[in-house]
């Protein structure tokens, strides 16, 4: 019982990310004398184990039937602002949800210039962030886009406000990361990172394409019954 107990505790404190190795060294550490096999069949049973979470959330729909424009971005040298704006959509993990961040950039400045946020990955974020950059910068006519060719990107409403404002498509080939995107890619990588450390993630919120990872429900009777809430609770504040 009190190594079963040094278990739940050790699991709880670190909000359900040590596995039965890591709890077997914890143990160890307080002078517990416990074998790695019998952790890992005490965590099974109180359906403690870690659960390894997807790296990523796909933010890029190619597969559409919408134009896809030539990349100019790889053919241009720069010599000032307002030459070439590069896009994204990124995602940003809450405690219960994603929300997907849309940046414009300049890329000779490397300042973002527009910016939004939604909890839909619906062509109005993308859209949102343009029109923000629009008017703060009121571009010369001639300013190349880049973007990747997610649906975002190509659709009618995005690729018109372009054109309305005399700026010129350019988009990279599926697949190839050129220069100018793996800027755009460093910027948008920012958050995630600092907004994981405090928050967990059970599910997307509102795109059918996105994959929440698979999570254990254990309906036991029991003990077996109040550690599966105990993770669960995890899974919902702690992550």
């Amino acid at each position: 019982m009190a190594l079963r107990t040094a278990i739940q505790e050790i699991a709880l404190a670190h909000h359900g990310r040590y596995g039965y190795r890591r709890v077997t060294a914890e143990l160890h550490r307080r002078g517990m004398a416990v074998n790695h096999k019998r952790v890992l069949r005490l965590m099974r049973s109180d359906n403690l184990l870690a659960v390894r979470f997807r790296k990523f959330v796909l933010t890029t729909d190619s597969q559409h039937h919408c134009q896809v424009y030539v990349n100019l971005a790889s053919r241009m040298t720069l010599s000032g602002v307002n030459q070439l704006w590069v896009a994204d959509i990124t995602y940003i993990r809450l405690r219960t949800e994603f929300v997907f961040l849309a940046v414009v950039m300049d890329r000779f400045s490397r300042k973002a210039i527009g910016w939004a946020l939604d909890r839909s990955l619906a062509a109005r974020v993308a859209v949102a962030a343009l029109q923000q950059a629009i008017t703060h910068r009121r571009p010369p006519p001639g300013v190349v886009h880049h973007s990747d060719q997610g649906i975002q990107y190509a659709c009618a409403d995005y690729v018109a406000a372009l054109k309305t404002n005399g700026m010129l498509p350019s988009m990279s080939r599926p697949g190839i990361r050129p220069w100018d995107t793996a800027r755009r890619r460093s910027l948008s990588g920012t958050p995630r990172p600092r907004c994981r450390a405090q928050s967990s993630m059970r599910r997307p919120c509102s795109s059918s394409r996105l994959r929440s990872p698979r999570q254990n429900h254990d309906k036991g009777s029991g003990a077996k019954a109040k550690f599966a809430r105990n993770r669960e609770t995890l899974r919902t504040t702690g992550r």
